[in-house]
């Protein structure tokens, strides 16, 4: 009698961790993606050479200006400029392309 209920409580501590690790295996496929999403690399490189480009640009844009003759922030009479512009739609239609003003 003493065994049967040592067994028996043996089984229900396997059943708890059985339970247990099928929670955790429900819980994997999700971590797994989250993980890889986590894991790709960024477009910061890409993002920081656009800003430097356009950084230079109204620098130079700026050295060329008389400040002496504009009233208020140097800035806000740069002229805009629009440069290689391209709109796609749903990553394979392209409504225009180098588009520049």
């Amino acid at each position: 009698l003493a065994t049967i209920n040592i067994l028996r409580g043996i089984a229900g501590q396997f059943s708890d961790l059985y339970k247990i690790l099928m929670e955790l295996n429900v819980l994997v496929g999700p971590l797994r993606s989250l993980v890889h999403l986590l894991n790709m690399p960024t477009e910061v490189p890409i993002h920081k050479k656009t800003f430097d480009e356009r950084r230079e640009m109204t620098r130079r844009a700026r050295a060329s200006m008389n400040h002496g003759s504009i009233g208020g922030v140097v800035e806000d009479a740069i002229p805009l400029k629009i440069v290689n512009m391209r709109m796609t739609f749903k990553s394979d239609v392209t409504l225009f392309r180098d588009v520049s003003i």
